[in-house]
């Protein structure tokens, strides 16, 4: 028969237990390789956000601040399809090396979004402040089910990604691929 302190402590065990998936997965923009900067230098919507799905599984989204006004729009979509399939630069691993690390992670996503910085007028006499808006222009993802089911050559990939066929890897491997198209026409 369960004390109520035996309770407590595999309640407590759980919840450690899922304290400990948690910070891994808030460790996959470094295992992806994604931010290049330290994490006190980021900003605030640069983060990995976990969810825990109702089948214990949980869902990764990595979001990652890409201003589309000095860059061309479609090299930077091309960028983010390989950085989820095969990592950053490097050292970084894909999708399929993250499935096979972290067996309870399900799903797997890539935000990137804009700043939109302005000003306003405070409260006080003369008085302007800053303002921010993110502006999410790119979510990808892979599930964990059907990513791996896929044979996935690196070489033929890349050079698909290389030669900006990147409509054609997402509909192939991805399970998600949204996109604020009115947005990266604008940033053009």
């Amino acid at each position: 028969m369960l004390t109520l302190l035996s309770v407590f402590l595999l309640s407590y065990g759980a919840a450690t237990a899922q304290q400990n998936v948690e910070a891994e997965i808030k460790r996959l923009g470094d295992f992806f390789k994604i931010y290049l900067i330290n994490e006190d230098r980021r900003g605030p919507e640069d983060y990995v956000l976990s969810k825990k799905n109702r089948d214990g599984s949980y869902s990764a989204e990595i979001s990652y601040w890409r201003n589309l006004a000095s860059r061309d729009p479609a090299e930077e979509i091309c960028a983010a399809y390989r950085w989820l399939l095969f990592g950053r630069g490097e050292y970084g691993k894909g999708a399929r090396a993250a499935f096979e690390k972290y067996p309870y992670l399900f799903q797997i996503n890539i935000k990137l979004y804009d700043m939109e910085f302005g000003t306003m007028v405070g409260k006080k006499k003369a008085e302007i402040l800053p303002t921010q808006k993110v502006i999410p222009y790119l979510r990808i993802g892979v599930t964990r089910n059907s990513f791996l089911k896929k044979e996935v050559p690196e070489n033929s990939v890349k050079k698909n990604l290389e030669k900006g066929k990147c409509a054609q890897v997402g509909k192939e491997y991805f399970d998600l691929v949204w996109m604020d198209e009115g947005y990266i026409r604008q940033a053009k």
